[in-house]
């Protein structure tokens, strides 16, 4: 949920606003339709689609007519997605992208050429969602499955920004998925090129419970189409063995990012070749540059995509100049003091967000921390226990939908979970030296070198929106 509503968002959430708590025919809660999501696909592509309908029992992929690459995993895909945006950019492409989820307003699912479009655009967009809409069967119809389901926002978004794109004439398509891969929308399309980030237990309440049960639904979208698999390095075994299962000696499409040369026409390095590594029995070495990490991929996902393999290295290293990521440790001025922004959720994202807030600082942060019970809340916040516990706020974001019961075990170190607007307010007291505990938790025995928010991507928005970031041109 962003922090900013516009009346052109209706459409995408509409079907989902009035499935809330319903139950299908058999008594059970309303779910996401695939099937569904394939009835809108072939009315929203219906010059692209078969003639015919598509088979509920098959695999139908609709091949899209330019070159397309897709970015799955459970934490770092919004630096890929602008990476290769910015890559196919630099290679004389114009480039749409669709990312998930957004920030400050639902727009910037939609950029071409990295910038997010206007809100006179949005609105044509949303305006060809409610068309679509309207030609599809009423809500509650059995899909040709014969599932009862409803149109997801993240499914529409990605639909509909596609075909909005198209429209517009681009010739690159880089999209994120919306929320896991099989059985999310993006695996009603086929695309050549499939880049993973890092994969930890994220959603397991969608996508199956388990980490091997994310990992398949992730790498789900890999089809027939699909001649390459770029994989983030650090992956658990469940993910690896994943990776390890898409190739055959005949076809070793899965890799491991930098074990693939992009500069020349050397063999790579299959993830099936490392069976070891892909069978867990020799472990990587942990990453520690995430967000570079992650440029790297999104780089090398978009040259494996044209084909050209060159530029890779001075790709790079302007990507990581030039690209403004907001909410991956982006720094911004407000209130006197400075701010850092992470999107970190997990305790690997809060180490590398701390270590970084610390350097870029040069000294201790307070903290804003707005982790839902959906995160690892106590494993996340033990990576704080080298700050004060004065020096640490905690925040909930979404409060009407999400539970943060765990955080507010911490209470009595830290003060009460505070809705954000009062959890900024404190933290700028704190990082002044001027709080006196009034608020429930200890009062700060001194000032500090900034703020350093983390949590998740609506929890991230909330505070853009305070601080009133520029969101809108990723270079």
């Amino acid at each position: 949920m962003v922090a900013r509503k516009d009346p052109a968002d209706e459409p995408f959430f509409r079907e989902w606003n009035a499935c809330r708590g319903a139950l299908t025919p058999d008594g059970r809660p309303m779910k996401r339709s695939k099937a569904r999501s394939a009835q809108f696909r072939d009315l929203l592509f219906a010059d692209l689609a078969p003639a015919h309908p598509s088979d509920p029992g098959a695999d139908t992929r609709l091949p899209l007519p330019v070159p397309a690459l897709l970015v799955v995993g459970s934490k770092g895909k919004g630096t890929s997605v602008a990476a290769a945006s910015f890559a196919l950019r630099e290679l004389g492409y114009t480039v749409g992208t669709v990312s998930s989820p957004p920030l400050r307003w639902d727009g910037e699912r939609i950029r071409i050429d990295g910038r997010t479009i206007t809100p006179a655009e949005y609105a044509r967009a949303s305006a060809l969602a409610a068309d679509t809409l309207a030609r599809m069967p009423r809500l509650g119809t059995p899909a040709p499955d014969g599932t009862v389901g409803y149109l997801p926002p993240s499914g529409l978004y990605t639909q509909v920004a596609i075909r909005y794109l198209l429209d517009r004439g681009v010739d690159a398509l880089v999209v994120e998925e919306g929320l896991g891969g099989a059985s999310d929308d993006v695996s009603l399309f086929d695309f050549p090129v499939v880049a993973l980030t890092q994969v930890f237990g994220e959603h397991l309440d969608v996508l199956g419970g388990s980490l091997d049960a994310v990992a398949a639904d992730l790498l789900g979208v890999v089809s027939p189409a699909t001649h390459t698999v770029l994989s983030f390095p650090d992956q658990p075994a469940e993910a690896r063995t994943r990776l390890a299962a898409l190739n055959t000696a005949d076809a070793p499409r899965a890799h491991y990012i930098d074990t693939v040369p992009m500069e020349d026409a050397a063999p790579p390095v299959a993830a099936g070749a490392q069976s070891a590594v892909a069978a867990g029995h020799a472990p990587v070495p942990p990453t520690t540059d995430l967000t570079g990490t992650n440029i790297r991929l999104g780089v090398a996902a978009a040259i494996t995509l044209t084909g050209l393999r060159r530029g890779y290295d001075d790709i790079v290293a302007e990507a990581r100049t030039r690209l403004n990521l907001p909410a991956r440790l982006s720094r911004h001025e407000h209130a006197g003091l400075t701010w850092l922004v992470d999107a970190a959720i997990n305790p690997a994202g809060v180490r590398a967000a701390l270590a970084g807030a610390r350097a870029e600082l040069g000294g201790d942060p307070v903290v804003i921390a707005g982790f839902p019970d959906t995160k690892d809340v106590d494993a996340c916040i033990a990576e704080l226990a080298s700050l004060p516990d004065a020096n640490i706020v905690l925040a909930g974001a979404g409060t009407e939908y999400l539970s943060y019961a765990a955080a507010r075990r911490y209470a009595d170190r830290f003060g009460p979970v505070a809705e954000v607007p009062a959890a900024l307010a404190r933290a700028v007291e704190l990082a002044r030296g001027r709080d006196s505990g009034a608020a429930g938790g200890p009062a700060a025995v001194r000032s500090t070198a900034g703020i350093l928010t983390v949590g998740t991507m609506s929890f991230a928005g909330m505070v853009l929106e305070a601080l009133d970031a520029d969101v809108s041109a990723w270079w």
